[in-house]
């Protein structure tokens, strides 16, 4: 989606045009897909077939074993979230997004 002539017209959040800007970063070092399964359990980026990655702007607690768990069936090897905000304490395998935009 073009989120600049969306966001003109009011239609993008902030978070949609964070998780945009990540997924073009992303694309610039690897090869970049998407999982979703027909009940709609998603993973925002697989990163070279082994990263499972979800963008967030903000992170809660749940956020990292709900990656785990989406993506053990895939058998991937990392689970990583990029978060806009700092993270909680305590978060492994966390990057910070800070302002890209």
């Amino acid at each position: 989606a073009d989120t600049g002539l969306l966001q003109i017209c009011g239609q993008t959040s902030s978070g949609a045009i964070f998780e945009n800007v990540i997924a073009h970063q992303l694309s610039l070092i690897g090869e970049l897909n998407y999982y979703e399964k027909s009940s709609g359990t998603e993973i925002d980026f697989i990163l070279d077939k082994k990263n499972a990655i979800e963008v967030k702007e903000t992170l809660g607690g749940f956020d990292i074993k709900s990656l785990q768990k989406r993506s053990k069936p895939l058998e991937l090897e990392q689970n990583i979230l990029i978060g806009r905000e700092l993270a909680p304490s305590g978060f492994k395998d966390f990057v910070w997004g800070g302002n890209v935009f």
